[in-house]
């Protein structure tokens, strides 16, 4: 899975579940973003090996 595809699968959240069709697309999209760019950072940090950078994402 990837960027363009978590994008796509938010329409089909907000279809499943109420609180999510609440929101209007752009913000689900914006979530998507956060949520894969705190993900990719997670992996990127782990493969160069930076120490004290590598934990679980923390989502606000």
């Amino acid at each position: 899975m990837d960027k363009y595809d978590l994008n796509k699968y938010c329409r089909v959240l907000g279809h499943d579940f109420h609180f999510a069709n609440k929101l209007n697309s752009q913000a689900r999209q914006s979530s998507a973003e956060r949520a894969w760019s705190a993900i990719s950072r997670f992996y990127d940090n782990c493969k160069k090996k930076i120490p004290g950078k590598k934990g679980y994402p923390k989502f606000k």
